[in-house]
């Protein structure tokens, strides 16, 4: 995608399909952008995880909840109402609405500025380790049948509130526990990928400049960072009690 109407198709959830179209819709010159990652506008919510509440899966299922919705919204019959209340009960059990009721016009920039914002702050997910629903077969505990992680990466394992006929579904993850490298890494404050720095107090994230530095260290990284000093410190300590001086 190098030109401005260049477009591609992403599918999530190769189980469900939901189908996005991502298009290029202008590319500033070099000397008139800052390289930050900004959302500038947007409708509607995410979808519920894994479809939940959805008569099917992906974008068609999801459509009919969204013709659902527009009935129950504009008053509708009884039985329309029902049958939207049912569905939106099912859709706030998935693990991204587990907290809150579902609202599918739910949207605001901020909020998903500050989704993308915190994304910029995790590291990176494993390419083999993809999130996957699981159902474990009966007798087995959650994570039983995932394979150990390797040295660097760490397995994730959230509990999905639908049972079914073993027990309840599994939502895992393999994530990288050690820094990103240079080049498959963003700054931690703004999204940039250029002039990336590390961080020189705890040496696991990067900046692309001290304007973002600052500001990050003012906001959430202060206490992140100096936790980080502090682990490290300690371990070099063990390490230097238990090793052997020579007479």
């Amino acid at each position: 995608m190098q030109a401005p109407g260049d477009e591609m198709g992403y599918s999530y959830d190769l189980g469900d399909h939901w189908n996005h179209e991502i298009r290029v819709v202008s590319i500033f010159a070099p000397e008139e952008s800052n390289g930050r990652c900004q959302v500038l506008d947007g409708a509607g919510a995410c979808p519920p995880e894994d479809s939940c509440g959805c008569d099917g899966m992906g974008n068609w299922s999801y459509k009919k909840f969204l013709q659902s919705w527009a009935k129950f919204r504009d008053g509708g019959t009884s039985a329309s109402r029902r049958e939207f209340r049912d569905l939106r009960a099912e859709a706030s059990k998935a693990l991204n609405y587990k907290d809150r009721l579902f609202d599918p016009d739910e949207f605001s920039v901020e909020g998903a500025q500050q989704a993308v914002s915190t994304a910029f702050r995790t590291r990176a997910s494993v390419v083999q380790g993809s999130k996957q629903f699981t159902m474990p077969m009966s007798g087995f505990a959650p994570g039983a049948v995932q394979a150990p992680a390797q040295k660097g990466n760490k397995n994730i394992l959230q509990e999905d509130e639908f049972e079914g006929i073993t027990g309840p579904r599994y939502l895992q993850e393999t994530v990288a526990t050690r820094r990103d490298k240079g080049d498959n890494t963003l700054c931690a404050e703004c999204g940039s990928p250029n002039n990336l720095k590390l961080c020189s107090g705890c040496k696991k994230i990067r900046f692309c400049g001290q304007t973002c530095q600052r500001a990050a260290w003012k906001a959430w990284h202060r206490q992140q960072c100096l936790n980080v000093q502090a682990t490290r410190a300690k371990s070099a300590a063990s390490k230097q009690q238990g090793t052997p001086v020579a007479a």
